[in-house]
């Protein structure tokens, strides 16, 4: 099992359909409302392959505590040379743990 990196006390706004890619990987998509912030956050968390599971009996009048990963990638554009950095939340476990 993949050791988290970051907990996310969340409500869940928006699922998305799942995407399946030429290599045969799979990932699907949530948005969330992270709550336990002082300034509430809206997150996009992605959950591959074996992890999709987590996501199958969500329903958006819970809190859900989100157990994620960090994944960095560095995109360089081809004619500038120049470097962007993109940092993804992958989602690895969903835990309940109320309703609103």
């Amino acid at each position: 099992m993949i050791t988290p990196e970051l907990f996310l006390i969340c409500k869940v706004k928006k699922i998305s359909e799942l995407e399946v890619f030429s290599n045969g990987m799979k990932k699907r998509t949530i948005e969330v409302l992270a709550l336990h912030r002082r300034k509430s956050e809206v997150f996009e968390i992605s959950f591959y392959n074996k992890y999709i599971s987590q996501i199958e009996n969500l329903n958006k009048s819970a809190i859900y505590k989100i157990a994620c990963i960090l994944r960095s990638e560095v995109y360089q554009d081809k004619e500038t040379e120049k470097k962007t950095y993109f940092t993804h939340l992958v989602g690895v476990y969903v835990i309940r743990i109320g309703n609103t």
